[in-house]
């Protein structure tokens, strides 16, 4: 039997680890969302502030956007975010971290659907907080729950539709 890990995460964990993620550059673009260290600069649309997060938890964060159930195209699914090491069947040491984003605007990877400060309204900190103490990480946001897409009519329906696909 295995003993579960505990950790405590805390913001300022990640926010180092993001620092050092991010030394190699202090800006970063997408669309109209410009970014000078860490901090959005002026405005931009919502999409574009989103598309920033999504795109920084792949590149920056290393986890993989995933559509469960996997689907054909055109085909709505729901999306998540995982580590490589997440996946059912890694091996390792097992430790996992899930960060549920309750976003009620759907905006993956923010807290309250803004994203002015990538360690302050991002899940960015946490997700590298996660990974420097050895944990797989999945990232979902049952606030995308919504009538129509399968396994995401509600909030509950969300998370239980990416556990059975992911976790158990």
């Amino acid at each position: 039997t295995r003993t579960p890990q505990k950790a405590t995460l805390r913001a300022s964990d990640g926010v180092a680890a993001a620092d050092r993620a991010a030394a190699k550059s202090t800006e970063e673009i997408f669309g109209k969302a410009v970014y000078r260290n860490r901090q959005l600069e002026g405005t931009a649309p919502p999409e574009d502030t989103f598309g920033c997060v999504r795109q920084l938890m792949v590149t920056e964060a290393g986890l993989e956007e995933v559509s469960i159930p996997a689907a054909g195209p055109g085909v709505q699914t729901l999306v998540a975010f995982v580590s490589q090491d997440f996946k059912r069947g890694a091996t390792g040491n097992g430790a996992r971290c899930m960060i549920i984003i309750p976003s009620p605007t759907g905006a993956d990877g923010t807290w309250a659907g803004k994203a002015g400060h990538l360690d302050q309204d991002t899940v960015l900190p946490y997700v590298h907080a996660a990974r420097a103490l050895g944990f797989s990480v999945l990232v979902m946001n049952p606030g995308r729950a919504a009538p129509g897409i399968q396994g995401s009519e509600t909030a509950l329906g969300h998370v239980l539709t990416v556990w059975d696909a992911l976790v158990s």
